[in-house]
């Protein structure tokens, strides 16, 4: 499960549209760059997807079914951003 696909079953969006990858924002807790999530290599390992950081390769955030995870909860998924996550809401006239 990629982080959009998460908050679009969470029921979670932007002005009733989905909220895209380009819109999260993920920091990393090893080097502290700021990547929207589809600029970052993604691993997958059964049900949890790994969120690579470009600049030094650590993983800056999981989305994994596992309850009990610190994260965001996201009905039945977790988003856990070690350095921090933001989503970038676009202005009134700028798309989504």
């Amino acid at each position: 499960m990629r982080i959009e696909e998460a908050f679009a079953a969470a029921g979670l969006n932007i002005r009733g549209e989905p909220i895209p990858a380009r819109r999260v924002r993920l920091t990393c807790a090893g080097c502290g760059i700021v990547s929207p999530a589809d600029a970052m290599q993604t691993e997958e390992s059964g049900d949890q997807t790994n969120y690579i950081c470009p600049d030094c390769g650590a993983v800056a955030a999981t989305v994994s079914p596992a309850p009990g995870l610190g994260g965001y909860r996201l009905g039945d998924w977790v988003v856990n951003s070690s350095g921090g996550m933001a989503i970038d809401v676009p202005g009134p006239n700028e798309a989504v």
